[in-house]
């Protein structure tokens, strides 16, 4: 079973250093205001030598340079109440995330005109050439009650969805610098797999190496 850790904590929420994106088709009725991301990697983070890319896209200004405002500032924060203000002071109340994991054989080959097979929305990557998204809605600000752990119910917070199969045809990279591609997939409830929609996700981003010790140390 997929994790969604990164997802509903701080990482993922930011938008582009200079690339793009835009969304075709709907998830739950909402067409998902993904504007812009960046891409982090880590070279060698499975057993046998295959890296990890992930691609995060939302629509949150300056995303690289805001999610490490953020998530430096949330690990300096005193106590839960601080983070509640730090949250509110840099994210909106309502916004949309998807982080796109691309498994692959080494990030730092050229993946250009290469196509990832999607997973099915309940298993995690398992080899190279390999992908899948979490669709993540935040429909209301983080809490001192979410910070400190006791939020018993996170969908007070946000909806979540996995992608369910589909297609990652990656149309331009840059080992390193920058990736674009087309992401094609059905949006599965995370807790029976019921279908909410079908989207069809293009992006060009670039790699922002200050968020990679969030994601991968």
């Amino acid at each position: 079973m997929r994790s969604m850790a990164w997802c509903v904590g701080v990482v993922g929420l930011g938008g582009c250093l200079g690339g793009g994106a835009s969304v075709k088709g709907e998830i739950d009725g909402d067409v998902p205001d993904l504007r812009g991301g960046y891409f982090v990697q880590d070279d060698e983070l499975y057993e046998g030598g295959d890296g990890l890319i992930i691609v995060a896209l939302s629509n949150v200004d300056t995303p690289c340079e805001t999610d490490e405002l953020v998530s430096e500032e949330l690990e300096d924060a005193d106590d839960p109440g601080d983070a509640e203000d730090i949250w509110e002071t840099y994210m909106p109340e309502d916004f949309w995330v998807l982080e796109l994991r691309m498994r692959v054989g080494d990030p730092d080959d050229d993946l250009s005109k290469k196509t990832l097979e999607g997973v099915s929305w309940d298993e995690d990557l398992t080899e190279d050439d390999e992908t899948y998204g979490t669709f993540i809605h935040y429909t209301d600000f983080l809490d001192q009650e979410y910070f400190s752990g006791q939020a018993n119910d996170l969908t007070d917070y946000r909806d979540a969805w996995f992608s369910d199969g589909g297609d990652l045809d990656i149309s331009k990279h840059k080992p390193g610098e920058t990736l674009s591609g087309i992401f094609v997939t059905e949006a599965a409830q995370t807790d029976d797999g019921d279908n909410d929609g079908d989207v069809e996700v293009r992006f060009s981003v670039e790699r922002c190496k200050a968020m990679e010790r969030y994601y991968f140390e």
